[in-house]
């Protein structure tokens, strides 16, 4: 088998990775399938010794995808979002080692980075070299004495840090100076819908910020390999900032300085993405209700809820009735919603899922899932099980 043959078959072998993985990886096994090796005693002919170890590592890579997804800090960070396990799918949106540089004294890590053709996820670590103790909570710290059942006292908690350690790290002048990023130069304010979670860790001087950024609410699509920027280096003061403000386009220039840049392939992500329409109108208490679009991705599942609203209920959608929202009603109905299949069953216990509100329109949004109900819906919970008469159909 030449080299080029042993390529062609790696590529058709090998499930979808990012391109910037499957590139290392197949260049690693191209050269050990060609190179000989000069050594003594009884050994292969070079090829077919290049070919068996070769197998090896394919044969190592697989098992690996198969039965165990990367360990992703992401999704501890992020549980209320993402769920606590990662899907098999995350490992191929999902990347790590992206940038490393320090600054006053802090060394700064992007960690981790994935994007699921709607949301772009970042793990950034700050270890400030100077600093001496840990900066995490562990159970004990936040728990004292009543520490909830199988949780040990040294066990880290997934949010918070120390007292102070935020102002530690702004008295190094380190962390984010403005409320923009860039891709590939373009400038891109914080989207609604995104948010971030500071903990600390068991590492001295650590503080780990985790931050998802709804970029599909600014029309935003990645795709292909992307140069993210983030002002997250070195702090500027307001005149530097005002400076970059484009007076004609009024849109920010990318800074010279103060950033941090890293590459980020999100290869053919939105091909891995799936929008459906399902427009399937019911009533639930005095409202029309229907979902108008859900989108599964690798990583997250979408929903958007619609619905005509009578005026009172408007005002117990957003708590300004005078008395309690009737139990029959749907704005009962609406904050008790989970994602349910065909029978009922919750697929995701005790994730509402809300994540935006208005007088028209909701969205909910779930963890991925890895294999998609023929029957999904809506609906409230009674009894640990939804409730059909008042379930909403979203597939």
């Amino acid at each position: 088998m030449t080299q080029a043959e042993f390529c062609h078959l790696l590529r058709q072998a090998y499930p979808e990775m990012p391109e910037s993985f499957v590139s290392r990886t197949e260049e690693t096994l191209c050269r050990c399938a060609a190179s000989p090796r000069h050594t003594t005693g009884h050994i292969f002919p070079p090829n077919k010794r290049g070919l068996i170890l070769a197998a090896a590592l394919l044969i190592l890579l697989f098992t690996t995808v198969a039965y165990a997804a990367t360990h992703w800090g992401i999704f501890d960070s992020l549980s209320f979002l993402l769920g606590k396990t990662p899907p098999q799918s995350a490992d191929s949106v999902m990347q790590s080692g992206l940038y490393q540089e320090t600054v006053n004294n802090v060394e700064i890590t992007v960690q981790e980075a994935g994007y699921d053709g709607r949301t772009l996820f970042v793990r950034v670590s700050y270890r400030m070299l100077d600093v001496e103790k840990p900066l995490g909570i562990t159970a004990r710290e936040a728990y004292g004495d009543h520490l909830p059942d199988g949780m040990a006292p040294d066990a880290l908690m997934p949010e918070g840090a120390k007292e102070g350690a935020e102002a530690l790290l702004e008295a190094h002048q380190v962390g984010w100076w403005m409320d923009c990023m860039w891709f590939d130069g373009r400038a891109v304010g914080i989207p609604s819908g995104s948010g971030a979670v500071i903990s600390g860790s068991l590492t001295p001087g650590e503080i780990i910020m985790t931050e998802y950024w709804r970029l599909d609410n600014e029309g935003i699509q990645l795709d292909g390999t992307v140069n993210v920027t983030l002002p997250i280096g070195d702090r500027q003061d307001i005149e530097y900032r005002r400076a970059l403000l484009d007076p004609e386009t009024k849109e920010m220039k990318m800074p010279d300085r103060g950033v941090v840049t890293f590459r980020l392939d999100t290869g053919s992500v939105q091909e891995k993405v799936v929008t459906e329409h399902p427009n399937r109108e019911t009533n639930v208490g005095n409202a029309a209700v229907w979902v108008s679009d859900v989108t599964y991705t690798p990583l997250m599942t979408y929903v958007k809820l619609r619905y005509r609203l009578p005026e009172e209920e408007k005002d117990r959608l957003f708590g300004n009735g005078e008395e309690e929202a009737p139990p029959d009603s749907f704005s009962a109905a609406l904050y008790q919603m989970e994602l349910v299949d065909g029978g009922g069953n919750r697929l995701f216990p005790g994730h509402s899922g809300i994540s935006a509100v208005s007088s028209a329109w909701a969205e909910l949004t779930y963890p991925a899932l890895e294999e998609i109900p023929q029957t999904l819906y809506l609906a409230p919970i009674e009894n640990g099980q939804g409730d059909r008469s008042r379930a909403v159909r979203v597939r």
